[in-house]
């Protein structure tokens, strides 16, 4: 096992959120990052990724996502972004365009993460792209995984999950397109499916996240519901989870269209009465979940209020033989109670691996510090055992107003097995490094 830490991958003194890493399943050396920078990326031109072909030694700043023809507001962009892996090592992409006006999702995929030639956006006619999100205009938090499809063991299906505001006036529809097998991605209206109604109340977002079951195609989605629409800490969530077996089709756990309820908590988040480290208002960032790719069970991550702030604490979900998950006991993946932004893989020997930051209060000078923590169970999430990745402090003083965002929304933990390697990559926070 290696361990990949995006931190090392910094080339400027940019602040750098919401990273989104890769491992190439076909050549372990490869890996890919996306991030989202502070000041805007340059979608007026060609939007860049961070690129390792030696496994994280060394890294190099590729311009390589150009501009997709005829999509509104991509200048400034791309915004929320994540990315997968193939298993034919072609990387796919999915980008949310930027405010104001029209927030809609679109979706690529390249053979060479160099070569902005290579990017492949579903282009109806040269100058038009087809959006992921199809008709809806007022979207959030893209979230790309690629998993086999549930027929046809061979070919991958590429999921891409995301929020529609404006469903209704005050709730919004978790929804989830699928591109099935399809190049480029083809994501038809037929293919996007709502899985549950998310939270929006106070700014409690709903935070959808997907994991995939590698063994058969299943795809699970992952979101919370909830809140008090007051600015009152801590906020009452209930973390949900729905399944799909049929390649996205249908979405339902326990005969529910909404999934099961793995927890109903407290938790604090929200953009008027939560900053984690007083610099990073959490909306949503507060749960992940992951498969097992050995026997299938489920791991579901979670922040819960304690003393007014989180502490990461965990579930795993096994199948209960009636075609529905048994929710296991809570246990506490983080020691610190001052922790946020779990994201959850797991190996091919069942190894359980959790990233999370944790809040170490300021500096003598008044900055905050921070620790970025991988904590390891190789007793089926029973148990773990925490490894401290780095600890720094941000150049961003406390005083910002009550939206400031220094850590966004998620970071990312990935697994990939092959013959030779398994790995966990760390995509985490790099702030203000030089």
């Amino acid at each position: 096992m290696y361990v990949v830490d995006a931190d090392a991958a910094a080339s400027s003194s940019t602040t750098f959120g919401e990273p989104s890493i890769v491992i190439n399943p076909a050549d372990p050396h490869q890996i890919a990052i996306t991030r989202f920078a502070s000041a805007g990326s340059a979608w007026n031109n060609t939007a860049d990724l961070l690129y390792s072909t030696d496994g994280g030694i060394t890294w190099t700043d590729e311009a390589a996502i150009p501009v997709p023809p005829g999509v509104a507001n991509t200048s400034g962009g791309p915004c929320d972004q994540t990315i997968d892996y193939g298993r034919n090592g072609t990387l796919y992409g999915t980008f949310l365009t930027c405010p104001p006006g029209t927030v809609q999702v679109v979706s690529g995929s390249t053979t060479d993460p160099t070569q902005a030639s290579s990017w492949r956006w579903n282009n109806p006619t040269p100058t038009t792209t087809q959006l992921t999100s199809n008709t809806r205009t007022n979207t959030d938090q893209p979230w790309l995984i690629v998993n086999r499809d549930p027929t046809t063991a061979s070919q991958d299906d590429v999921y891409v999950g995301f929020q529609d505001f404006n469903a209704t006036a005050t709730q919004p529809h978790d929804r989830v397109a699928v591109s099935r097998g399809a190049s480029p991605v083809d994501f038809p209206v037929a293919n996007d499916q709502p899985v549950g109604i998310g939270a929006l109340q106070d700014g409690i977002n709903g935070g959808l996240r997907l994991a995939p079951d590698p063994r058969n195609g299943t795809m699970y989605a992952l979101y919370q519901e909830g809140g008090s629409n007051t600015a009152s800490q801590p906020q009452p969530v209930t973390i949900r989870l729905n399944r799909s077996t049929d390649g996205g089709a249908n979405w339902t756990l326990d005969s529910n269209t909404s999934g099961i309820t793995v927890a109903t908590v407290s938790s604090d988040q929200g953009n008027q009465g939560f900053k984690f480290g007083g610099v990073s208002a959490l909306i949503g960032g507060v749960h992940h979940a992951a498969v097992d790719p050995g026997n299938g069970d489920v791991f579901v991550a979670y922040g819960v209020d304690v003393s007014g702030t989180n502490q990461i604490r965990m579930r795993r979900l096994t199948d209960n033989g009636a075609g529905s998950l048994n929710v296991g006991a809570e246990v506490n993946v983080s020691t610190s109670t001052d922790a946020v932004l779990p994201s959850v893989a797991v190996l091919g020997d069942g190894t359980v691996g959790v990233l999370y930051l944790t809040s170490e209060g300021d500096n003598a000078s008044g900055f905050p510090t921070f620790s970025a923590h991988l904590a390891r169970s190789a007793d089926h999430g029973a148990t773990f055992t925490d490894t401290v990745l780095q600890t720094y402090t941000t150049q961003v003083g406390t005083a910002g107003p009550p939206r400031e965002r220094l850590f966004g929304d998620f970071q990312q933990l990935k697994a990939v097995t092959s013959a030779n390697t398994s790995a966990l990559g760390v995509g985490g926070h790099n702030v203000d490094a030089a």
